[in-house]
């Protein structure tokens, strides 16, 4: 007896959550096939729906309870009508459902009841057990995981980055910058130039006597 209470309270614990790092959410389903807006839908655990349970082998049947076997289902027992305290039927939250499926014994201590899977609900296993719940909607077992939201915050660091930022600096420098490319057009100067001409040009002696270049290193020997 008491493996199979450490079964339940053990059962109960990982059902309750779903997601350590948000908030608690299970998956609740139309009770049977019956129910045209059964699809499965992801609600807070905190929320009531119907419980419907199932079991892997004959339950002892306390009075009030009902169970089907059908045969789709093998050896899987569905029920709803689970007399706790003088009441059989049960909206409960998604932790209360599964410590009341978990409270349904069969003659074998390993075997205790336990919320349906949703293949389980969707094969009409517990279909017929009564509470109304073929038209409405029970929590199932099937563990899910909240979706991510559509706008995540981007990351941000507090350690500086090795690589240098390719944004460019606001201030200018105070070095000029030089290309090592050499230009594609002549530059041309404003001042001539006193430098020794190639023999034979008479054109660039020409030019070199106007400049006045002859008079400036005739001055330089006075001094």
């Amino acid at each position: 007896m008491a493996s199979n209470w450490i079964k339940i309270l053990s059962f109960a614990l990982l059902s309750s959550v779903a997601n350590a790092s948000g908030p608690a959410v299970a998956l609740i389903a139309g009770g049977s096939t019956l129910n045209l807006n059964g699809e499965p839908t992801i609600v807070s655990q905190d929320t009531k729906h119907g419980v419907r349970c199932c079991i892997d082998a004959a339950p002892v049947n306390p009075i009030g309870q009902y169970w089907t076997n059908w045969p789709q289902c093998g050896a899987t027992y569905g029920g709803a009508e689970i007399e706790i305290d003088g009441k059989s039927c049960h909206t409960e939250t998604f932790e209360t459902a599964a410590e009341i499926c978990a409270s349904v014994l069969s003659g074998t201590v390993e075997t205790v009841g336990r919320l349906c899977t949703l293949v389980e609900i969707q094969n009409d296993c517990a279909r017929g057990t009564g509470c109304g719940f073929d038209y409405g909607k029970v929590w199932v077992a099937d563990a899910v995981t909240p979706e991510p939201t559509s706008s995540p915050k981007p990351s941000t660091t507090s350690e500086p980055s090795f690589e240098p930022s390719t944004k460019p600096s606001s201030e200018p420098s105070s070095e000029p910058s030089t290309t090592f490319e050499p230009s594609s057009e002549p530059t041309f100067s404003t001042m001539p130039s006193c430098s020794p001409v190639t023999k034979g040009s008479k054109s660039s002696k020409s030019e070199s006597s106007k400049s006045g270049c002859s008079k400036k290193a005739k001055s330089g020997k006075k001094g």
